[in-house]
């Protein structure tokens, strides 16, 4: 997947010296379907392999916030999966000391998303609450404004092509835009049209 070597992990323990090598909490966020799975085991395992999955279920969460206050402890990087972006697991490992990046997974429709959980699950895959697919396309969206300010590396691909490799449609690095794609599709336009109109402009 284009510019995932950039996503690496930098080092298993913190140390507060001047000039260390921070670790990093990766968010690995989109809506059920988009293909975050796909994307953590092929690009991100070998270099995360230590990794957080949100739950809708309170007693699954509890243990997964209890092991994430212990990495936070220790400094160790992991990869926090979800379908939206938790501001507060992001704040949390700033105040750690944490480099923290995001990657966010999307398509243009979110009934191709859909369809990709109904083929999942029909072949014996694990199954995820369609009802809530849609909400969570539109919330992960207004989310992003707000996350490319809290992290500090911000990453948007598209996985809408069927049997392709997600695609890099954004990089944004310190809060700025770095990187575009020639082709935008309608989703980031919905999150960033703003910003890419004004980069696109800078740069011609």
């Amino acid at each position: 997947m284009e510019e995932i070597p950039a996503i690496q992990r930098k080092t298993q323990h913190h140390s507060p010296s001047v000039g260390s090598v921070r670790p990093v909490l990766l968010l690995l966020v989109g809506a059920a379907g988009s293909g975050r799975s796909t994307v953590y085991e092929t690009h991100l395992k070998t270099a995360f392999p230590k990794c957080l999955q949100n739950s809708a279920s309170p007693l699954e969460q509890a243990e997964t916030d209890q092991v994430r206050r212990r990495l936070l402890k220790v400094g160790e990087s992991f990869v926090y999966v979800g379908n939206l972006f938790d501001l507060e697991v992001i704040r949390d490992a700033r105040t750690a000391g944490y480099e923290t990046k995001a990657v966010y997974v999307a398509t243009e429709d979110p009934n191709l998303n859909l369809g990709r959980v109904l083929i999942r699950v029909s072949n014996g895959g694990r199954f995820a609450p369609i009802s809530r697919i849609a909400q969570d396309c539109a919330h992960g969206l207004r989310q992003l404004p707000k996350v490319k300010n809290l992290t500090d590396d911000l990453m948007l691909f598209d996985n809408t092509a069927h049997g392709r490799n997600v695609r890099l449609v954004a990089h944004v690095q310190y809060g700025k835009l770095v990187k575009l794609a020639r082709e935008i599709p309608k989703w980031a336009q919905k999150a960033f049209g703003a910003d890419f109109t004004a980069w696109l402009a800078a740069s011609s």
